[in-house]
């Protein structure tokens, strides 16, 4: 699995390609934990370059995220199948979090 995680303003954007296992999780959701500095901010995920994933692996984010939600206002997701969607909404509710589907254009916006 390939990871690309920032923090660009009030947003932590998580870029995953490749194919996703609990231990690769873990340390990504690891990672996106650091960057919490008090200040809300939006979580959004880039898993259009996602070919597959574990079950365990949504569990292992939900269950490191899991402690500091109230870090966070929202999920934003831009995903390609419905497999991604469907891990998006579950891993959402898991959080009690509102889901965004993200737009190419809202992320170009993002980086650029």
């Amino acid at each position: 699995m390939q990871v690309d995680i920032r923090k660009v303003g009030a947003h932590i954007l998580v870029r995953l390609d490749g194919q996703m296992d609990a231990d690769g999780s873990r340390a990504a959701a690891d990672q996106v934990v650091r960057l919490l500095d008090g200040k809300p901010v939006e979580l959004w995920f880039d898993v259009r370059g996602l070919t597959s994933y574990a079950p365990d692996a949504r569990e292992a984010w939900q269950d490191v995220l899991r402690p500091h939600r109230d870090g966070l206002t929202r999920v934003g997701v831009a995903w390609r199948t419905g497999l991604t969607r469907l891990g998006a909404t579950m891993f959402a509710q898991a959080l009690e979090l509102p889901l965004h589907e993200l737009s190419d254009d809202e992320l170009d916006a993002l980086v650029a």
